[in-house]
């Protein structure tokens, strides 16, 4: 795993934090969560919104949910 931007990797810290704070404490999901990086999932020009709580376009007219689902 490469070392992430430090601006997405704050992102991601406060992505977590949020996740937490809504009720999210299953230590797997949120260990999974922390470990996968979630823009590799998202259409490139969409990745500096990965860690945001919506949902996102992927591939063939798809989206990935936003992560509070």
């Amino acid at each position: 795993m490469t070392a992430l931007d430090p601006e997405i990797a704050e992102r991601k810290m406060q992505f977590l934090f949020a996740l937490r704070s809504k009720g999210v404490t299953d230590k797997a999901v949120l260990e999974a969560m922390e470990k996968v990086d979630r823009a590799l999932f998202v259409k490139g020009y969409f990745s500096d919104r990965a860690y945001e709580d919506m949902p996102l376009p992927i591939a063939c007219g798809q989206t990935i949910s936003q992560p509070s689902v």
